[in-house]
């Protein structure tokens, strides 16, 4: 029983080795280099029939080093001799819980590092998707919207198409915020657009109208490169329109195209078949040539649209537009020329017109540029709606609490 206190070193057992390896004993007494690669020691026994089996090579490198200096020194930490073992069943079961005590304490050693490196890990992605989407946020203009008063920014850049950044889905989530939000004290229409489907257009009239009367405030429509067609159908619900000298203004009218190819076809004797339940059915089909009565339908429609559209400009332009000017011919001026004839009111820009209003700030509503790329137009919509949501929980416990 004397062995309890004296501490015997117990070797620990050795892994099974491969068919490919042999084995030489060796303890922590008789080298420092306790894991030396087997291949270059003497086989021990008679040869078995795995022995013909070349040898793995020993590994080099700074990683192999690393490798074999920490297995070493877990060796050591647990090198026990066999041999000096009690043969006390006691002392065999609390030395065998010693061991196992260590080797408990060795894997949550090693479980913490792991969890340290994962959390490592997963900081380092945490901090580069905040710096990303900050610098989503500042490329698309978002920002918290100031307290005091500002006047509210919608754009309608681009093709008013139903797929575009300028679409009526686009655009009519914007002006609901803008004209909503109480310390918006007026609207600007930053219009830039060659024009597009009269639908849309339509679309985002008829809620500025509905808009308007529900919270009623000043609406200034502000062509900035290009102001033409369905855009200037747009512009037209503002109080004023304002434009640069520069600017192009007008493009009254309507206009269809259609692809024809059917000479490329029949050089190419490609036929299409086409089976339709009436004459003028299949009209836009590019692959038929067109019939007479398709032109005079064609034509019908599109001049319908445009009498439409002048209709309109003499609604919201009566007092404004010049005799002898036609502007159904699909003409299109520069702001200063457009200022001349009546189609604009004021040669201004965004920044005069904001002045408008003293002592406010500007605050665009977008939408904004487009994120880069996929990834970053999916992260510019979650910093969009992150901050909508702040600004609105921002304003919410304003307003409760200061009234």
């Amino acid at each position: 029983m004397d062995s309890i206190n004296s501490k015997p070193r117990i070797t620990a057992p050795t892994r099974p080795l491969r068919k490919h390896q042999t084995t030489k004993a060796k303890t922590m007494n008789d080298s420092p280099d306790l894991f030396e690669n087997d291949a270059h020691a003497a086989p021990s026994g008679p040869a078995s029939p795995a022995a013909s089996t070349p040898p793995v090579p020993e590994q080099r490198g700074l990683w192999a080093w690393w490798s074999r200096r920490r297995a070493r020194s877990k060796a050591e930490r647990h090198a026990l001799k066999i041999d000096s073992l009690p043969t006390d069943a006691g002392v065999q079961s609390a030395m065998a819980s010693v061991m196992l005590r260590d080797w408990i304490k060795e894997r949550r050693r090693d479980r913490q590092w792991i969890n340290i490196k994962r959390a490592g890990i997963a900081l380092f992605f945490l901090v580069g998707l905040v710096y990303y989407t900050l610098f989503q946020a500042q490329i698309n203009g978002l920002r918290l919207m100031p307290r005091n008063d500002v006047v509210g920014i919608v754009r309608i850049s681009g093709n008013i198409m139903n797929d575009s950044g300028a679409s009526a889905d686009a655009v009519i989530p914007r002006l609901k915020r803008a004209f909503e939000t109480e310390n918006v004290k007026a609207v600007i229409l930053a219009i830039d657009s060659p024009g597009g489907a009269p639908l849309e257009a339509e679309r985002i009239n008829f809620m500025i109208d509905h808009l308007r009367k529900e919270h009623p405030k000043p609406v200034y429509s502000v062509i900035q490169n290009v102001g033409a067609s369905a855009g200037y159908m747009i512009a037209m619900r503002g109080d004023k329109i304002f434009a640069g000298r520069y600017s192009l203004v007008g493009s009254v009218g309507a206009v269809m195209s259609v692809w024809n190819v059917h000479k490329a076809a029949d050089k190419l004797n490609i036929e299409q078949k086409v089976y339709a339940s009436g004459s003028l059915k299949a009209m836009l089909s590019p692959f038929l040539p067109v019939t007479p009565e398709a032109e005079r339908k064609a034509q019908s429609i599109v001049d319908l649209a445009g009498k439409n559209f002048m209709e309109e400009v003499r609604a919201k332009r009566s007092t404004h537009l010049e005799t002898g000017v036609k502007y159904d011919t699909g003409e299109i001026w520069n702001g200063q020329q457009a200022k001349e004839i009546g189609l604009v009111d004021e040669i201004g820009t965004i920044e005069s017109v904001a002045a408008l209003v003293p002592d406010a700030k500007t605050y665009d509503f977008g939408p904004g540029a487009p994120g880069r790329g996929m990834f970053g137009a999916a992260i510019g919509s979650i910093t969009t709606a992150v901050l909508n949501s702040l600004q609105q929980h921002l304003t919410d416990r304003t307003s409760g609490g200061f009234q």
